[in-house]
């Protein structure tokens, strides 16, 4: 309710009333307190098209299944398209591989200079552009008919706050939030793939055992990328019957803060957050190594 129906109504009385200072401070009040409201955006919008069920009981073909892609995401700047289409059809298909249009296997992550390479690479998908060009290249014409027109509908929306409310509104309210989400999910999806090993499904993807913002049990990411339309409440238990499969698991710690210590080379930090099993060993030194190995892996 708030984010479907308080926040829009917000965004039309600023709108209304011409104010660009409230204006800027309404990106505050949207993202909230902690990212709070992103994140919930963000992860309701990765949900929807994985999910049988959805947050409506309503059945896949009704409007309301998809209402966080397809309004909410519109204020927090998601294009219908990304989750919709790309992130099933291409990013689960090819599980961070070569053909996969945001994947982090290319170089290592260990790296600033890597993650400001990947940033662009991000934004094409965000912007639906190398998700059209992959759909157009293997003449997958549903996808990309989608995706096309999830792209116009977003441009229709930005062209209809333009017309009532004017091009500086737009762009602090509706173009900013494109920029700065997708700056963040960058990181996050770079943080989620970062350590890589061959044919180590276990590795392939993150795990962090309760995350300081554990939001959907997203935090399980091994389990995600394993069976990706399972109920979040059952990732806690897929994950117990199969952990001591699990060398690496990171626990108690904030994603982002996972991933910049990765990329500022912080081995002996990151290698104090992982969670000491039977499995991984108690030698720091040893599973510091290992991180260190698995974030300069490249897979081609």
């Amino acid at each position: 309710i708030f984010l479907g129906a308080v926040l829009p109504i917000v965004w039309v009385c600023i709108g209304l009333s011409g104010s660009l200072t409230a204006a800027v401070l309404f990106n505050i009040f949207r993202i909230g307190p902690m990212y709070m409201h992103f994140a919930q955006v963000y992860t309701l919008c990765h949900m929807e098209p994985h999910r049988s069920y959805h947050l409506f009981s309503c059945g896949n073909k009704h409007p309301f299944s998809f209402i966080f892609n397809f309004w909410v995401g519109l204020f927090h700047g998601v294009l219908p398209g990304t989750f919709t289409e790309s992130h099933i059809s291409n990013h689960h298909k090819w599980d961070n591989g070569i053909l996969d249009v945001y994947s982090t296997a290319g170089y290592r992550r260990d790296s600033w200079k890597s993650f400001f390479r990947y940033v662009p690479i991000w934004f094409a998908y965000a912007s639906n552009i190398s998700n059209c060009c992959y759909f157009a290249a293997r003449k997958e014409w549903g996808q990309l008919y989608r995706t096309v027109m999830g792209t116009i509908y977003y441009l229709l929306f930005l062209t209809l706050a333009v017309m009532c409310f004017g091009w500086q509104f737009t762009l602090i309210t509706s173009v900013y939030p494109f920029f700065e989400g997708n700056t963040l999910l960058a990181l996050v999806n770079y943080t989620w793939h970062m350590f890589l090993e061959d044919d180590n499904e276990f590795v392939s993807s993150l795990t962090i055992e309760e995350g300081t913002e554990f939001i959907y049990s997203e935090e399980y990411h091994v389990v995600h990328h394993d069976i990706p339309g399972l109920h979040h409440k059952r990732y806690r238990s897929r994950f117990e019957k199969y952990e001591d499969h699990y060398d690496i698991i990171f626990e108690k710690v904030n994603l982002f803060e996972l991933g910049i210590t990765a990329i500022c080379q912080n081995y002996e930090r990151l290698a104090k957050m992982v969670k000491i099993t039977e499995k991984s060993g108690s030698d720091r030194k040893v599973i510091a190594e290992l991180l260190k190995k698995r974030l300069q892996h490249t897979q081609w």
